[in-house]
Order: structure tokens, then C-alpha cells, then sequence
């Protein structure tokens, strides 16, 4: 996770701005590579590079995609942003939520767009980066990590019937927040 957390220090975000700058090709890569690692640690330039290619992929699901946080395996399983926004509807009213396995956010951002969130991972790594790419989008506000195997814990009651939805999570320790 410290080479994460490198990625948010202030060289580290001069780092990611400047790639959001260039146009990197395969033809100018092991240039930008050799010019990076003169200016700034090698391991930072490594990951900024790892990052910024990332973030180029990420476009195809999140409209904030070079600003956002990404793992390889997170951007794969992460929902795209349209498909978020609409599973997140099907929650509308509700106050708070759960988002178990969160990973990277994908579902996370959306689902915090205007009620509190309860973002459950096992990964820390996942759950740093979900954090900071609700930041992004202005939700991290609304959101509260939780480093857990979702398995491992007590579940809440799932209710069949009555108050506040069929067939939704309910929780007293939840509902009393």
C-alpha cells in the first residue's frame, strides 16, 4: 500500500498530472520512462507509469477515469459507471447502504451519491482506493471503509417482508446510524 500512498503525495500527483499531459506511444514510452525515473524515484515512476496506463483503460467505464485510482484486477470486476448508476437507483430513498466486496468503487461512487455507505473489502489496498475515488467524485463524505471478510462477520437480518423494503438489509446496529 506505500507505493499507493506515494501516488497521493504531492510528487506523486505532479507525476500523474504530467502523464495526464503527454501523449504516450509506443514509440516515445522508453524515453518518457528513462526521463521520468532522472526526475523523480524509480519506483514512483514505475507505478505513475502502471497508473496513467490504467486510467487510459478506465475511460471505457468512468467518465473521470484519469483522475480515478485503478488496480488491474479492480478496473476488470469494477462496474462501469452507467451500470452503477443504475443499480444504484434501485436503492433510492434509502438512506444508507451497504457495499460488500467494494473493491475499487465502481458500484461504491454511485451508491454514495446522496445517502451514507458502509464499503466492506478484505483487500486494504481495494479499500484505499475506493476511498480515494469517492474523493474524486465527491462523495468520500458519505462513505465509511470497513476492512473485513464480508463472510466472516454476524449478517444482518435479511427481511422478507414489511418495513423499509422487501427483501432489502436490515440491520438495528445500521438503521440506529
Amino acid at each position: 500500500m506505500t507505493r499507493f500512498e506515494a501516488l497521493l503525495t504531492p510528487p506523486g500527483q505532479e507525476l500523474l498530472g504530467y502523464l495526464r499531459e503527454q501523449a504516450i506511444s509506443a514509440e516515445n514510452s522508453l524515453r518518457l520512462g528513462t526521463q521520468l525515473r532522472a526526475r523523480y524515484p524509480a519506483d514512483l515512476a514505475a507505478d505513475g507509469l502502471a497508473q496513467h496506463e490504467l486510467r487510459l483503460k478506465g475511460r471505457s467505464k468512468f467518465d473521470r477515469a484519469l483522475e480515478m485510482y485503478f488496480t488491474r484486477p479492480g478496473l476488470e470486476q469494477a462496474s462501469a459507471e452507467v451500470v452503477a448508476r443504475h443499480r444504484a437507483g434501485r436503492y433510492a430513498g434509502g438512506i444508507q447502504v451497504a457495499d460488500l466486496c467494494c473493491g475499487i468503487g465502481g458500484d461504491l461512487i454511485a451508491l454514495a451519491d446522496g445517502r451514507r455507505v458502509l464499503a466492506v473489502d478484505s483487500d486494504a489496498l481495494a479499500l484505499r482506493i475506493a476511498k480515494a475515488n469517492s474523493e474524486v467524485y465527491g462523495v468520500a463524505g458519505n462513505v465509511r471503509t470497513v476492512r473485513a471478510e464480508w463472510g466472516s462477520r454476524p449478517r444482518p437480518a435479511y427481511r422478507t417482508s414489511g418495513s423499509p423494503r422487501a427483501g432489502s438489509l436490515s440491520s438495528s446496529r445500521w438503521a440506529a446510524r
